[in-house]
């Protein structure tokens, strides 16, 4: 009985730290998400995007490479 109450107290202390990181990620995307809309068209925006593609990189490469897109030819809009 008591290793059964250590393997489920350990199991849930590995789905705690499991879903902390992803949280944290999920945070940082938000917190870029809600900044872009603020910024204009300017090198902080290139910065955002940058930001916001690297972060995405991989859980959604797809999405990253289409921001990353969007950061060049802004840059390349801005010169």
């Amino acid at each position: 009985m008591r290793t059964l109450c250590r393997n489920i107290s350990g199991l849930a202390l590995l789905c705690f730290l499991a879903q902390s990181p992803t949280s944290a990620l999920a945070n940082k995307i938000d917190s870029l998400l809600l900044e872009l809309e603020k910024v204009v068209e300017d090198t902080t925006r290139i910065k955002l995007l940058d930001d916001l593609s690297y972060e995405l990189l991989y859980q959604n490469p797809d999405t990253a490479i289409l921001i990353s897109k969007e950061s060049l030819i802004l840059s390349e809009k801005i010169g």
